[in-house]
């Protein structure tokens, strides 16, 4: 149990950055490179899918400026003195 504790403080808290951006878009990127290879009948254009993925990936940028104030909304949402909605 210590052991795998180790191996997955190092995962999560010693690999660069880039390395975990890569592992993150790695998975959808072949997904989607899949579909699109397989899909005979009608491919989508690759403009439009390029310009999709690029967007889910900004979209993220706004969410990680709302990360830290996260906890202090969860409290204040689910306090035990909060009186219960009807």
């Amino acid at each position: 149990m210590d052991l795998l504790i180790r191996i997955l403080f190092q995962l999560l808290f010693q690999v660069p950055i880039p390395r975990l951006i890569f592992v993150a878009v790695l998975p959808s990127v072949l997904l989607i490179r899949y579909v699109w290879k397989n899909d005979r009948l009608e491919p989508e254009p690759p403009k439009p899918v390029r310009s999709l993925v690029c967007l889910g990936v900004l979209s993220v940028v706004p969410v990680m400026g709302l990360e830290p104030g996260r906890p202090a909304a969860l409290n204040a949402l689910f306090e035990e003195d909060s009186p219960d909605p009807v």
